[in-house]
């Protein structure tokens, strides 16, 4: 079985004030926008954005991939920025999930999968890390498993790292930890 968003825009929840924020860009029909999380410095929002079309088929799930983008928000005024891809992963076959920016701004925690935008039940979803200065992404290997690894997360300080795994049973997704060094 496989989970997919078939639909999803992007919007801010401005408590305070009790009003939602959006722009075209990021709130329409062409585009499945979803796992957004706001940058360290709360200028911008990271998430994962696939073209939008009808899924009737195996065949059309297989073709769903999504790139990792990145727009800029200002908080004070509610006005959006222009969408911008930071990891074209659709064009390499591959589809992005789950971006987690670090506290200190240069990097970002990601999903990618063969398909889908909503990998935590695929086996070929693997950790990357994006070094966002640089441009530079690769596998963390080194914790990845031969199963599905999805939903990672920093700790406030930066130096761990947490992430769901179902390396064990193939089906439970579990806690894992790594330390992540300076």
């Amino acid at each position: 079985s496989h989970t997919v968003d078939t639909r999803g825009d992007l919007v801010v929840y401005d408590i305070e004030r009790n009003e939602l924020s959006t722009a075209p860009a990021v709130f329409g029909p062409e585009y499945v926008e979803t796992h957004p999380a706001f940058a360290a410095d709360g200028r911008s929002i990271y998430y994962a954005r696939a073209r939008s079309w009808p899924l009737r088929t195996r065949a059309d799930l297989d073709q769903l991939r999504a790139d990792l983008v990145r727009v800029d928000y200002d908080v004070e005024t509610g006005r959006w920025g222009t969408p911008a891809i930071v990891l074209p992963c659709a064009s390499r076959g591959r589809s992005a999930a789950f971006p987690q920016p670090s506290a200190c701004g240069r990097w970002l925690l990601h999903v990618q999968a063969d398909r889908g935008t909503y990998p935590i039940t695929e086996p070929s979803s693997d950790l990357q890390l994006l070094d966002l200065t640089t441009g530079q992404s690769r596998a963390l290997d080194e914790l990845n498993s031969g199963r599905a690894e999805s939903s990672p997360r920093w700790s406030s300080n930066g130096r761990w790292i947490g992430f769901l795994s179902n390396r064990g049973d193939g089906r439970s997704a579990v806690p894992y930890y790594a330390y992540f060094p300076p």
